[in-house]
């Protein structure tokens, strides 16, 4: 089951405050044949939004590493843009912390609004009105149907006639020695024998 951010939580009861419709967690399908989800997408503003705590990434006062998470998101958010024309929104929530500004500087370059607070959300909808543009969702897995069970046919068992000669003279006495076979060359005429019987056994009974 998923579990939301605190983030996410402050973003959605914002959204539904304020009666902006919205899906959480949204499949789209990127370039390559890949999966995107995205934290949300406003469906008649044609925008996604990912939220992340720096905090939370442990991420170090003026340095860009351990930041791998955040240049993830901005990565899908900007293929998305570039992909499906769309508005991009990333809000970090800081706590004691500066943004390093190498980091705002590449937000900025790939058209992605950068707010820290759910309120930030609304002038950016009404200043950037854009036609919605759908997005490719990805199939979701469908269950395979049960494979259909084919009856085999039987193949009819058929005796040559050395064989009968063979049955016939050892059920009348004849060692296998003086027959000049196998022991498991019997063995295997009389399953055989059994089986034809009791296969015509079960089609009489079936008549």
């Amino acid at each position: 089951m998923y579990a939301e951010t605190k983030q996410e939580k402050e973003i959605k009861q914002y959204l539904l405050n304020h009666q902006i419709a919205f899906e959480q967690q949204k499949r789209i399908s990127g370039c390559g044949g890949k999966t995107w989800i995205v934290d949300f997408y406003l469906p008649e503003h044609s925008v996604v939004i990912e939220a992340k705590m720096i905090n939370f990434l442990k991420a170090r006062k003026h340095s860009e590493s351990n930041m791998g998470g955040i240049y993830k998101d901005l990565y899908k958010l900007d293929e998305l843009i570039r992909r499906y024309h769309v508005i991009g929104i990333l809000m970090l929530e800081v706590h004691n912390y500066q943004i390093p500004k190498r980091f705002v500087a590449n937000i900025n370059a790939h058209r992605i609004f950068y707010i820290w607070e759910p309120s930030q959300i609304i002038p950016i909808l009404q200043a950037n009105k854009i036609p919605i543009n759908e997005f490719i969702e990805t199939a979701q897995p469908t269950i395979p149907e049960p494979p259909i069970s084919q009856v085999k046919k039987e193949k009819p068992i058929v005796f040559t006639d050395k064989d009968m000669q063979i049955l016939y003279y050892w059920t009348h006495g004849k060692s296998l020695k003086e027959l000049g076979i196998h022991s498991m060359k019997i063995n295997r005429l009389v399953r055989k024998f059994i089986k034809r019987e009791l296969k015509n056994v079960r089609t009489k009974a079936s008549d």
